[in-house]
């Protein structure tokens, strides 16, 4: 009888571990809020980076920044849910972000964190994870540009299965995207107006 339970505990545990794992939400996913100061205005909109495939963050238009008149240009936080069964546990979050100019994205980029933890139990083995105070720096005023993309994507780690998994939506063309226009200051503008007339010139 001993061994007859022993057995029964043994496969109980087995079927227990091999139906566990852990994972993201498909619908609901991931959120990112964005704050923006053009002349003057202060906007604060939330984009879903992946709900049930739909992502709205995807080529979005985030605006038109002159930063050397005070325009900002912010993340300001993000979330990600997460569900997990059996054995498992979902213990660490990561979300990053990169910015260069539309069509000349670096083969390695330099990817700078917004850090991430647990935010909120939302029962049944699902969670939150993120960071809702970002407030990066002011994002438009890294680069010089006309047009630019902002580039963001996250990893979650958690444990049976032990290993890190990926928040990209799987988009070839580099994670999650975003665009918007930096004006260049006087000078730089100068320049590129004296560029394209001597294109036209030329012509």
């Amino acid at each position: 009888m001993k061994k007859l339970i022993a057995l029964s505990l043994a496969a109980a545990l087995t079927a227990s571990w091999a139906a566990a794992d852990w994972g993201f939400w498909s619908a609901d996913r991931t959120w990112i809020g964005i704050v923006t100061v053009i002349g003057g205005v202060t906007n604060e909109t939330w984009y879903n980076l992946w709900s049930n495939g739909q992502k709205d963050w995807t080529n979005a238009f985030l605006g038109t920044f002159n930063p050397a008149a005070g325009d900002v240009l912010r993340i300001k936080a993000y979330d990600v849910k997460t569900w997990k069964t059996g054995g498992s546990d979902v213990q660490q979050c990561q979300y990053f972000y990169t910015v260069y100019q539309e069509g000349n994205r670096p083969g390695s980029p330099t990817w700078t964190s917004l850090g991430g933890g647990w935010l909120q139990d939302l029962g049944g083995g699902n969670q939150k994870w993120g960071n809702a105070n970002c407030n990066t720096t002011n994002i438009a005023a890294l680069i010089s540009t006309l047009t630019n993309r902002l580039e963001v994507y996250g990893q979650v780690y958690g444990t049976n299965p032990n290993e890190w998994k990926y928040d990209n939506g799987g988009d070839p063309n580099g994670n999650y995207n975003a665009r918007f226009v930096v004006i260049p200051e006087a000078s730089i503008l100068g320049l590129l107006t004296l560029a394209a007339m001597f294109v036209i010139h030329r012509r």
